[in-house]
């Protein structure tokens, strides 16, 4: 069996293979760390997401970015590590700003009062 967790999504075009294997890589450029995610936080991802928040976080940056483009799912948990994430940044005068939300991730940034988070564009 490959590496990556497969699952049928049957959509009006047919039969679609979707990855839930959450993956994620970051970088810095000065004062700034980037996180790039991808896959699904769920249950089963959400301690490599909070790991990865914090490895970003960890050499006290201005702000980091978290560029969601890729991500196709992020439960409650993930977006408690989000705001737990933030208001870390904030207690070291830092901030944290999403990148390329989806309409999926803006709905539930609304939901739960994060809509700041969101990249002004």
């Amino acid at each position: 069996m490959s590496p990556a967790i497969q699952r049928d999504d049957v959509g009006a075009r047919g039969r679609v293979l979707l990855s839930r294997e959450f993956a994620s890589h970051g970088y810095a450029c000065g004062s700034t760390s980037f996180l790039v995610v991808g896959g699904e936080v769920d249950f089963e991802a959400v301690h490599r997401f909070t790991r990865a928040l914090d490895a970003a976080a960890g050499s006290a940056p201005t702000l980091v970015v978290l560029d969601t483009a890729e991500l196709t799912f992020i439960d409650s948990q993930g977006l408690g590590a989000i705001g737990s994430a933030r208001d870390g940044l904030r207690a070291h005068c830092g901030d944290l700003v999403i990148r390329n939300a989806s309409v999926m991730l803006t709905r539930l940034l609304e939901i739960v009062g994060l809509t700041t988070l969101l990249e002004a564009v």
